[in-house]
């Protein structure tokens, strides 16, 4: 791992925890922590070695100001590889699909999709990040768009295979606009998924976030979804952690630094971390968030823009 992750301390990891009054993550962390701390002492790695703790990744906490998403230029991997769990999940049901990626960041998730999917298209309100997105994950199949998910899609009705949303529903303030787009765009034989945390895992740390507006526990997910779909389900969704720590030689020539300085160790240790994407019933324990699969789309009368809405759609997916 890069030294610039490292946060400063384990005691700003733990003020973290106490500002948010989250005593429940601070028990779990330091758990974690010793686990960890034991396997590096009692293995052949050798002591003396800063581990750091890949489940507990607080840097978003020890800032003075909360990001509202994770950023292309500052993200660690295991934040990432956190944040493509979901789309790991709902691969499986993209393939030769026409996908639809609401609030799609830079566009990591979009660019898995388009591995199998027939056709990806992704939008955010971020241009910077849908700029970056175009320049990394430039693909025949795969379309970025910037634009509001609080604002009427620019898509016809129908148009989508699969519509696909993650970490986005709770930021917005018209959720209820949003999902009605969601559910217009989608044909009638399609699937919607739909990713966003459970309020009942983290209180304090959604009372303390100032970009999530409406967090929902699962019965009252469930609720609202059962207004736009016919089948709904509601699942706990938990990301599952694995490591493996390996010992790594260095060769390096004593006399190839100069007088005084600081000879590296000649042995250091190499993390691996990966994340596994797990469904749990909701009635599981507390799940970290909550994924819904919704099928059967309730279908409301036209709108009278619906042509005009076409014309853009044409526009929008014609030849980026």
């Amino acid at each position: 791992m890069n030294g610039e992750n490292i946060s400063p301390s384990i005691a700003g990891k733990a003020w973290s925890f106490l500002r948010s009054g989250d005593f429940r993550g601070l028990w779990q962390a330091m758990n974690r922590r010793r686990a960890l701390l034991r396997q590096l002492l009692t293995s052949p790695v050798g002591s003396g070695t800063l581990l750091l703790d890949p489940q507990t990744d607080l840097g978003v906490l020890e800032k003075e100001k909360i990001e509202e998403s994770i950023s292309p230029h500052s993200v660690s991997h295991t934040r990432l590889a956190l944040h493509l769990a979901p789309y790991q999940y709902a691969l499986r049901y993209v393939e030769g699909k026409e996908v639809l990626d609401v609030g799609c960041n830079w566009g990591y998730g979009s660019h898995l999709f388009a591995r199998k999917a027939r056709r990806v298209v992704g939008f955010d309100v971020n241009s910077e990040h849908v700029s970056y997105g175009k320049q990394q994950f430039a693909r025949e199949n795969l379309c970025f768009l910037i634009h509001d998910a609080n604002e009427r899609f620019p898509f016809a009705d129908e148009r989508f295979d699969v519509v696909f949303s993650s970490e986005v529903i709770e930021h917005l303030a018209n959720y209820t606009g949003c999902l009605h787009e969601m559910q217009r765009v989608l044909r009638p034989n399609g699937l919607f998924i739909l990713k966003t945390p459970n309020l009942a895992y983290s209180r304090h740390w959604h009372a303390l976030n100032p970009y999530h507006l409406k967090v929902f526990l699962p019965k009252e997910l469930q609720t609202l979804l059962g207004e736009y779909f016919l089948e709904v389900e509601v699942f706990g969704f938990n990301e599952v952690y694995d490591q493996v720590l390996r010992r790594l030689k260095k060769s390096f020539d004593p006399y190839g630094f100069e007088f005084e300085q600081r000879i590296p160790c000649p042995q250091t240790i190499e993390l691996e971390v990966w994340v596994q994407p797990e469904l749990v019933p909701i009635s599981d324990g507390v799940p970290q968030s909550l994924l819904a699969m919704c099928r059967a789309p309730k279908r409301r009368p036209p709108c009278s823009s619906k042509t005009g809405n076409a014309g853009l759609s044409r526009l929008a997916l014609g030849g980026e």
